[in-house]
């Protein structure tokens, strides 16, 4: 629980007055840049971390190591987020950029289709229960 709370202050609260800090004025564009490539490094440090929290407990230091990664990913710390953006995720995201666009308009149009389904369904529902109370 503690643990829990010290990386959503590392990883989310401080991240986000500095990033509120860069943006507000007080920050160069060079450090805006910084704190938006935290973020998106962050959002896979997220799901690492969901991923890897079932097997902390088996698995000695392994908080500790991913509290440790987590500082060294901030930019004002360690600047790792750089180094993982720039030669991992931002070459990954140009190599697949248009299979991703793809998906998500496949996905965005598929659950409008669904969506829309189901609030016909809804509807439908609704008027059969008011038709049948109304007859009754």
């Amino acid at each position: 629980m503690l643990y829990e709370f010290v990386v959503m202050v590392i990883g989310c609260v401080y991240p986000a007055y500095a990033t509120y800090s860069t943006l507000s004025g007080s920050g160069n564009q060079q450090s805006q840049l910084s704190w938006m490539k935290y973020w998106i490094v962050f959002g896979g440090f997220i799901v690492l971390h969901f991923i890897s929290s079932c097997i902390e407990f088996w698995v000695p230091f392994l908080a500790s190591l991913k509290l440790c990664l987590l500082l060294w990913l901030l930019p004002s710390i360690g600047g790792g987020c750089h180094l993982i953006h720039d030669e991992y995720i931002a070459p990954l995201l140009m190599r697949n950029q248009e299979t991703i666009y793809q998906t998500i308009e496949s996905l965005s149009h598929l659950s409008c289709t669904v969506l829309r389904e189901l609030v016909k369904w809804v509807y439908n529902l609704l008027v059969d229960v008011v038709e049948r109370s109304v007859g009754s």
